[in-house]
């Protein structure tokens, strides 16, 4: 992850391509929890005093001209509300409800309709934003690679199939974030349920 320069506070700015989080300025040393996540196509804001901007993917700005007109102003507002609407269900999408699904949730903000995502962030900065521990997110990407789902390792060359269609219809099965080790100890517990449940006779033969 690379923490944004200043940004000059006179143009509007919007992100042409790759993902932003927008947090405290501590959030990318420590798990501080993450404001909101900019995709290819929002406007970005110059954060003020205590909150900065850091790029999860390569991202690319481009500065705009600023409204001339009245039309132009409420254009880019409502453009604006529309977004920081999405933004707030992404965010919660991402921090509510299973960690398996909020592990997708992000992986499909990462790899856009039509567009095969170049590899994913490292394990820390995808659990911090989906508030789980780097192992659970480790695990659920492990078993989305067993299901065919997800190519590759995090932070090395792991990419999701193109525009994460598979990952988007697919209902994940339960049990993704078990560890190897609570699932050995499960099936370990229902065999000796059954044998414990087998009939058998105490006559000798």
């Amino acid at each position: 992850m690379q923490t944004l320069p200043d940004l000059p506070a006179s143009p509007p700015w919007r992100l042409e391509s790759g993902l932003l989080c927008l947090g405290p300025c501590q959030a990318t040393q420590t798990a501080a929890p993450v404001y909101g996540i900019a995709s290819a196509g929002d406007w970005v804001c110059v954060p003020p005093a205590g909150v900065t901007a850091w790029a999860l993917l390569p991202s690319v700005l481009s500065a705009r001209a600023v409204p001339a007109s009245v039309a132009g102003w409420q254009a880019l507002l409502a453009q604006l509300s529309a977004q920081h609407c999405r933004q707030a269900a992404e965010l919660a999408a991402m921090r509510t409800g299973p960690a398996a699904d909020r592990v997708r949730h992000l992986l499909l903000l990462l790899a856009r309709p039509g567009a095969a995502m170049p590899s994913l962030p490292p394990l820390r900065a995808m659990a911090q934003l989906v508030d789980a521990a780097p192992e659970t997110v480790s695990r659920v990407v492990s078993a989305l690679r067993q299901l065919q789902l997800l190519d590759g390792r995090p932070g090395g060359g792991a990419s999701a199939h193109t525009g994460g269609e598979r990952l988007a219809a697919r209902t994940l099965p339960t049990g993704l974030t078990r560890s190897a080790a609570a699932t050995r100890h499960a099936r370990l517990q229902t065999l000796q349920g059954a044998a414990l449940s087998f009939p058998f006779s105490s006559r000798q033969p």
